[in-house]
């Protein structure tokens, strides 16, 4: 399996401060990858590191072989990559329909195949398909932001925290809609819940202060209780 995206020796600060200690990471095509550790670790900075939000400086983005850590956000996300962030940054008082065509790079051309792609992964959204986005629950905007990446035919999903703040049944929604989506795209997902990640996840990074401590199959971390303990604490 071939790595699709690529992280060397990154550093990234935030001000002053040294958030990622030249950490590196591959991606496999086709494959789930989960970044875990806990608050303040690093990992959505290692997300807006790769979209060029906050570039690094020092080290090597590379995206499907491509340096890419030198190029702007807009530049990197029309290279096929998608950004699903934590917050979702949805339009409220527009319509599901309207937040999907917002996002759609070619405006010229509403893809069919993609919103069918879309219904079927996300039945309810296909039932409010012409509600504001503000009436819908907080597990149904998650998948509009979910969707909102996906309209695009993007290599590559970055997703941050998607289970936060659900509630267990709407988190097993969540986490089905990217099993799913294997196949579809890769996906880097953030998480902080080692069964929500073991549930979707092929392989796993564990950050703690700006370094990775562990990389590997997620299933030999599910069997390690000292590291768990170590570096992810009350979270699994």
């Amino acid at each position: 399996m071939k790595n699709l995206l690529e992280l060397e020796n990154v550093h990234t600060y935030i001000g002053q401060y040294h958030i990622l200690q030249g950490i590196s990471m591959e991606v496999p095509e086709g494959a789930v990858t989960v970044i875990l550790g806990r608050n303040g670790a690093g990992k959505t900075t290692t997300l807006e590191t790769i979209l060029g939000i906050k570039p690094p400086s020092k080290g090597t983005v590379r995206f499907k072989g491509e340096d890419i850590h030198k190029l702007s956000l807009h530049n990197i996300v029309k290279k096929g990559i998608g950004y699903v962030p934590e917050d979702k940054r949805l339009f409220g008082t527009l319509t599901v329909e309207e937040n999907l065509r917002l996002a759609e790079r070619n405006k010229q051309d509403f893809h069919r195949e993609r919103r069918e792609l879309i219904w079927d992964l996300f039945p309810d959204l296909k039932r409010a398909w012409k509600r504001p986005a503000s009436t819908l629950s907080g597990g149904q905007q998650q998948m509009l932001s979910i969707a909102r990446a996906m309209i695009n035919d993007n290599s590559i999903m970055l997703i941050d925290e998607p289970s936060m703040g659900l509630a267990p049944k709407l988190v097993q929604e969540v986490m089905s809609a990217v099993e799913q989506m294997k196949g579809l795209t890769t996906v880097l997902m953030v998480e902080q819940n080692l069964k929500v990640a073991e549930s979707v996840a092929d392989r796993c990074y564990i950050l703690d202060n700006g370094m990775i401590v562990y990389s590997g199959d997620i299933k030999e971390l599910v069997k390690d209780e000292e590291l768990q303990n170590n570096y992810l604490g009350v979270t699994v």
